[in-house]
């Protein structure tokens, strides 16, 4: 399994854990340690069974959130993947089920890295990283507009083309004769 965590600082952590049930919090004693203030030391608890997702505050202070909505703390609260998932620090939490097995990052990494004797793999910080957003590509959105501008300059040729290249003025009278 593997999480993307986007904190309010705009850093990127990743964690990858073969765990179907592991605690988040500050302390060392999680399994997925964040060493931020805004967590408690055992903040929220995630346990994946039949391959739903379940999310458990654990009495954090600042409380666990799916989308904007608090949780109770210590029920087990089904998590649709689709939604948003906050707590503390932590803006957006991105989980997925199975890790590929080829896996390519375009992601630009930082050399620090964070350990956890309790994970699989070591905890890495990603940094200057932008969030997946639903906007279009720069470039595909320029191929669009650059389209739009040639079609009407295309129009207007058509246009200008298609009128009698010579009108002779025509008087009031001449217009309005039948």
């Amino acid at each position: 399994m593997r999480l993307l965590i986007k904190t309010i600082d705009d850093k990127i952590l990743e964690f990858e854990t073969k765990k179907h049930s592991f605690i988040i919090g500050r302390s060392a004693k999680s399994d997925i340690v964040i060493s931020h203030e805004g967590i408690s030391r055992t903040h929220c608890q995630i346990d994946v069974v039949d391959g739903e997702v379940y999310v458990t505050d654990l009495d954090s202070i600042n409380g666990v959130f799916i989308e904007d909505k608090k949780l109770e703390p210590g029920i087990k609260t089904h998590y649709p993947l689709y939604l948003a998932l906050s707590f503390g620090p932590v803006q957006s939490m991105e989980i997925e089920l199975q890790i590929p097995r080829t896996h390519t990052s375009s992601r630009i990494r930082a050399n620090a890295t964070i350990s956890s004797p309790n994970l699989s793999k070591p905890i890495e910080s990603v940094e200057k990283v932008k969030a997946p957003t639903s906007k279009k590509d720069p470039a595909k959105l320029r191929i669009i507009i650059m389209s739009v501008l040639l079609t009407l300059g295309l129009l207007i040729i058509y246009y200008m083309e298609s009128r009698p290249s010579h009108v002779e003025p025509q008087t009031p009278e001449e217009i309005y004769e039948d």
